[in-house]
């Protein structure tokens, strides 16, 4: 039996969902599909931390690195989470000014210095992630940074976050959705 929120069953064997795949035979996660979603989680996990090192960069540029990496460590306590989170983190710093120029072309009327923090930073993200990280599908990279702004961000948040790297994708040279 499969337990998902976000789709149907697919003959025997494993189909992933939103929520949780199980083993038909015995009613619980397979290992394979565990740790899966268990880096799944952990991914997601590190973008939402590397939100936050975001916001805080914003407020206070002038943090020395130690405290960002004891942020990180504190809140992730696992170290591939911690080293995908400083990606990002340090990615879509020394990308700003190209990730805020195809970010103000996507949306239409707004620069990005305009945008609400968490709105800008998801974006960023996002476009960080479509761009240079070609081991996430851009699929992902979109679900992911629309989550960033449903959670952190206000109500119109996740529409405006779809809306804009949706364009995004499609003045892109990514091929994978």
């Amino acid at each position: 039996m499969v337990e998902s929120s976000g789709g149907k069953s697919r003959g025997s064997g494993h189909y992933i969902g939103r929520k949780r795949a199980t083993c038909y035979a015995e009613g619980k996660a397979s290992p394979s599909v565990a740790h899966y979603e268990i880096m799944i989680r952990k991914r997601s996990r590190a973008r939402e931390v590397a939100l936050q090192l975001l916001f805080q960069h914003e407020l206070n540029p002038e943090i020395v690195r130690p405290l960002i990496e004891a942020f990180a460590n504190e809140r992730l306590k696992d170290a591939s989470a911690e080293a995908f989170a400083l990606q990002l983190f340090d990615g879509v710093l020394a990308q700003r000014d190209e990730l805020d120029r195809l970010i103000g072309d996507a949306a239409r009327n707004w620069r990005a210095g305009r945008m609400p923090i968490v709105d800008r930073n998801a974006l960023r993200i996002g476009v960080f992630e479509l761009l240079h990280a070609a081991e996430t599908p851009a699929t992902v990279a979109i679900n992911e940074a629309i989550e960033l702004a449903r959670r952190f961000g206000s109500v119109d948040s996740p529409g405006f976050v779809n809306g804009v790297l949706d364009q995004v994708r499609r003045r892109s040279t990514r091929t994978d959705g």
